[in-house]
């Protein structure tokens, strides 16, 4: 699972989620979940150097969902629609992967060996649309706030 988020490919982590039996809270050696890895991809900008990208078409969010979507978290990652910019088309993907996490059952709150989730890796530096939505998106699907970054002892 991790492998096909890393990829960024939507479609290949749905096909991977509809087709095997994967563990979609499989660890890397680093504690990471897909999640975490998802997370921790930071904005992208468009090829003129700009964070923004264009508006979407035919009714669409800025994150390609519709409304009338009949997943509770799809439609939920329509009010979204709140980011101040539309991300550009690869984060947009990502988002959209992170909802199929979501829908499949992730751990929102796993944390890594540093005791991070993927809303601290959101936010640690969110300074783009995509860091601001995601982090936006996982909040609303739940995922706990107030948990605390371990801090590891010197061995």
């Amino acid at each position: 699972m991790i492998a096909r988020v890393k990829e960024g490919d939507q479609a290949k982590v749905r096909r991977h989620l509809a087709a095997t039996t994967a563990d979609v809270n499989e660890v890397d050696e680093t504690g990471r979940t897909a999640l975490h890895w998802l997370a921790a991809q930071h904005s992208s900008t468009t090829d003129d150097g700009t964070d923004e990208a264009p508006g979407p078409a035919n009714g669409a969010s800025c994150l390609g969902f519709r409304p009338e979507a009949s997943e509770p978290l799809t439609a939920a990652a329509t009010d979204l629609d709140s980011v101040a910019h539309c991300p550009p088309e690869r984060d947009v993907a990502r988002l959209a992967i992170a909802t199929l996490l979501v829908d499949a059952g992730i751990n929102l709150d796993a944390q890594d060996a540093d005791g991070k989730t993927a809303l601290h890796l959101a936010v640690a530096d969110g300074n783009r649309p995509y860091d601001y939505a995601l982090a936006e998106f996982l909040v609303k699907a739940h995922a706990k706030v107030t948990l605390k970054v371990r801090r590891r002892v010197p061995s």
